[in-house]
């Protein structure tokens, strides 16, 4: 063919191309009017950041190579991208010491670079924009590290339910996400068993189990006093803890610290920060509530050495004391948790309440000695039998009616009847009372023999009790 009639074929086909040509220049077209509309200062600010947002988030718009946000923005192997944290706490909004839980009302800042994400600020004027960040890829618009908060309790209570807010952009590709959450998370405390004097120690672990640490490098941000950088309460520190609430934040003693998780399988080491955080409880509820109170019982039922072992109420007393230890035991048992360690709380109640049921049970005692030995000493009373002298005339009577051959003794007989009468009237009143003499110094001996059990029982219990109470409260702070 040539080249005159390849000329003139091209000529004839030429409008069945110009569609197909038109959709090929398109691309271009629009290049170089969103590329106008960039360095345009004179087009308004929106329009302009309109114009960087679908430079680098919209393939196919400009001439900038696709951008996949489910690659991280990795530049060289084993070059991570550093991702800083920070976590901003303003309040516990929930703790629960019988679950092991607690919830955080908290912010978090995380910030890294993105090259993909750079513009010229020069050229367009724009200082920063915004795109929708997610920790779903399928509803974010940028990649963002896949961070997590490791021990939460829930799926609802972790970093994905709530990081859904803008990101920030900046001109050299730094991306700032900052988001609100209540981070409800699971803690073994540490230090309760020193409760109500106990300081709970919790950890939030963060850490991804997607990038390992040689793409995605977990530091924290360089902020917070030292020993915590990462971690501020408030907008810098000036948080003042709320005395209306039961449990506050130690924040002097809180920490920051870097850990890791290898993961045997595959043989990757994956990044965690960890945040510390100390907390410490109002200790006057417990002390007003239920120490002072069941300390003040168990010196109460000491008072029962006090009552005379003839008091009828002397066993009622010590019951009544005793069941108000119970009622105190109780209500503190709904505060505290079941565990097989021996808290500081539960051992004062447990050593206080068996100080009641001894003091009991020394009163028990002294009662069974007393009615004992009193009535075995009135069962073998040395006093003469008064019914001797009634003996005596019946059987003067009965040898009269025996014997009637024998001359009549009537007046012999109510002579001595008479006789016999006064005079055991007279033995009985002196029996009585010789019988009532002995009675009351057998009841005054056995009275003073149970008032130096009760005396001597007292001072013991009263020393060793106050040893007690004294040591609980000089090793409370040190009872782990």
């Amino acid at each position: 063919m040539t080249g005159a009639q390849y000329t003139l074929r091209l000529r004839q086909r030429l409008p069945a191309l110009l569609p197909l040509l038109a959709l090929l220049l398109l691309p271009l077209a629009l290049t170089q009017s969103v590329s106008q509309n960039c360095t345009n200062l004179s087009a308004p600010l929106y329009e302009r950041e309109r114009c960087v947002r679908e430079s680098i988030l919209c393939p196919g718009a400009t001439s900038a190579p696709f951008y996949d946000k489910h690659v991280s923005p990795t530049v060289e192997y084993m070059q991570p991208v550093n991702v800083s944290m920070l976590l901003q706490v303003w309040q516990i909004n929930e703790l629960s010491v019988q679950d092991s839980q607690m919830e955080l009302a908290a912010w978090t800042t995380f910030e890294w670079i993105d090259e993909r994400l750079a513009f010229n600020e020069t050229e367009s004027g724009v200082v920063a924009t915004t795109a929708f960040a997610s920790l779903d890829p399928e509803h974010s618009e940028i990649w963002v590290p896949p961070v997590y908060l490791l021990n939460r309790k829930s799926a609802e209570s972790g970093l994905q339910a709530s990081a859904t807010k803008d990101a920030v952009i900046f001109p050299n590709g730094k991306v700032s996400w900052r988001n609100q959450h209540n981070l409800g998370l699971l803690c073994v405390f540490e230090g309760l068993k020193a409760i109500p004097f106990d300081k709970l120690t919790g950890h939030l672990m963060f850490g991804t189990w997607t990038r390992p640490d040689f793409v995605v490098n977990l530091t924290f941000a360089p902020r917070g006093a030292p020993g915590r950088e990462g971690l501020v309460f408030g907008f810098d520190d000036e948080l003042e803890p709320n005395m209306f609430r039961e449990y506050s934040i130690k924040m002097d003693e809180c920490e920051t610290y870097t850990d890791t998780i290898f993961d045997k399988n595959l043989g990757i080491t994956y990044p965690i920060l960890m945040y510390q955080i100390v907390v410490t409880r109002s200790k006057n509820f417990y002390l007003v509530k239920i120490v002072v109170p069941n300390i003040i019982l168990t010196y109460l039922s000491f008072g029962i050495f006090l009552l005379d072992v003839r008091c009828g109420e002397r066993l009622g007393y010590g019951i009544t004391l005793l069941l108000a230890m119970f009622a105190v035991d109780i209500t503190a048992s709904a505060l505290l948790p079941i565990s097989d360690a021996w808290l500081w709380i539960n051992v004062l109640i447990g050593v206080s309440t068996c100080f009641a049921v001894m003091a009991l049970v020394e009163s028990i005692l002294v009662l069974w000695l007393y009615y004992k030995y009193k009535t075995d000493e009135d069962a073998v009373s040395p006093f003469i039998d008064i019914a001797k002298p009634a003996r005596m005339v019946f059987n003067a009577a009965d040898n009269a009616f025996d014997n009637p051959s024998a001359p009549p003794q009537e007046e012999e007989f109510h002579d001595a009847h008479e006789v016999h009468s006064k005079e055991a009237a007279a033995r009985r009143k002196r029996t009585a009372r010789q019988q009532y003499l002995h009675e009351r110094n057998l009841e005054e001996r056995y009275v003073a023999m149970g008032m130096r059990l009760d005396f001597f029982a007292l001072i013991l219990f009263l020393l060793f009790y106050s040893v007690f109470v004294l040591v609980m409260f000089l090793t409370a702070s040190s009872w782990d």
